[in-house]
C-alpha cells in the first residue's frame, strides 16, 4: 500500500472515530446507522485497492464532515 493511500485511510479512520463519539453522545439509532454505513464504505475502500481512494476522501469531505459539523452544533446548543 502506498503512502498516499495509507494517509487517506488513516484520515478516514479519524473521521469515523469522531462520528462514533458523536453517535455515543447522542445515543440515537439513526446517527448510529450513519456511523455503521460510513464504516462499511471505509472497509470497501480499504479492502479493494482497485477503487479510487480519492473517492473515499471526497465522501468524507462532502458527507461525513457535514454530518459531524451539524452534530457538533446541535451538541453545543444542548
Amino acid at each position: 500500500m502506498d503512502e498516499y493511500r495509507s494517509n487517506i485511510l488513516k484520515k478516514s479512520n479519524a473521521e469515523i472515530n469522531r462520528l462514533q463519539l458523536l453517535s455515543v453522545f447522542f445515543d440515537d439509532e439513526i446517527i448510529y446507522k450513519i456511523f455503521l454505513r460510513t464504516q462499511v464504505i471505509h472497509q470497501l475502500f480499504s479492502n479493494n485497492e482497485d477503487l479510487e481512494i480519492e473517492k473515499l476522501d471526497l465522501f468524507h469531505l462532502q458527507f461525513t464532515d457535514s454530518v459531524i459539523a451539524l452534530l457538533r452544533k446541535i451538541k453545543k446548543k444542548q
